[in-house]
């Protein structure tokens, strides 16, 4: 019934390929659901995982769903109040595309808007001119560096952003995901920068195209300036083109000036924005159990 009610709250939403048991992860960390009711008929639900991919010591709203009979903003603020009131952690976070009601309202509940997220997409039909950068050497990753790939990306964004479960997940959910995807930048036989590319599987799967999917992508900071994030993202579009690909997309943070810029020199085209809220739940108390 989750299920059921998610894609129908979210069956209009950009480029939405639908929900399914995987988007429910309940038996991971301390993620929970919690289900409204009227008449013993469920008619509203949330989704949280926590931690969150963010922050620790977050926990994330990552569906919020209402029947079309029943939606309104009361319903949604009880089920987001009954996941605050049931999270072990000091915050929530909660993401909503730009153009939405909910942006208006959140603040009054004590959310604070961030720098949201913005979706960029590029025609592989043509690429623009490659970028030099000298001195620099892009090539894929070799079977042996997989652990050096890894402590390059971590290092770069200062957190743990890839991890090898990442690799096994790519490996176990697309038989064509090999070191080959995965491209590196060697400067004085150093690697400093990193690009992870694979196929979008659901949006092609569902919506039937040809679509790559770019990121995470990372430079170590002082290489950066040099345009090597540009050359690495230059060969991930030629690549994805190799493999009968026709798009290439990513995420960057829509405050990320420098990315925003590279990536439009390159030819990708912003599609949309989300919106990140996040609240401190200024209560102390112990966190009722969840029922």
């Amino acid at each position: 019934m989750m299920i059921t009610l998610s894609n129908e709250a979210y069956g209009n939403s950009y480029e939405f390929t639908g929900f399914s048991q995987t988007d429910f992860p309940l038996d991971k960390s301390d993620n929970f659901a919690l289900v409204a009711e009227s008449d013993q008929t469920p008619i509203g639900c949330v989704m949280i995982e926590s931690p969150s991919a963010f922050d620790p010591n977050e926990a994330e709203i990552t569906i919020l769903a209402a029947s079309s009979k029943h939606r309104t903003r009361d319903l949604e603020e009880a089920l987001i109040e009954a996941a605050e009131n049931n999270v072990q952690v000091a915050c929530t976070s909660f993401w909503v595309p730009a153009d939405n009601e909910k942006t208006s309202w959140l603040p009054l509940r004590g959310y604070e808007i961030e720098p949201g997220y913005s979706h960029f997409v590029a025609a592989l039909t043509a690429l623009p001119k490659e970028p030099v950068v000298e001195g620099v050497r892009v090539r894929s990753m070799r079977e042996s560096e997989e652990s050096q790939v890894i402590d390059v990306v971590n290092a770069a964004y200062g957190k743990r952003r890839l991890t090898q479960d990442h690799f096994d997940r790519w490996r176990r959910e697309d038989p064509l995901f090999n070191e080959d995807w995965v491209l590196v930048a060697i400067s004085d036989g150093k690697m400093v920068g990193v690009l992870c590319l694979r196929q979008d599987l659901q949006y092609n799967r569902v919506l039937r195209r040809r679509r790559g999917y770019v990121g995470p992508a990372a430079t170590l900071s002082q290489y950066r300036s040099r345009g090597i994030g540009k050359a690495l993202n230059w060969h991930g579009m030629k690549f994805l083109k190799a493999q009968g690909l026709n798009e290439a997309s990513l995420y960057t943070a829509e405050n990320n000036l420098p990315v925003y810029r590279m990536v439009s020199a390159l030819g990708y085209e912003r599609r949309y924005t989300w919106k990140r809220f996040k609240k401190t739940l200024r209560s102390s108390r112990i966190p009722e159990a969840i029922q």
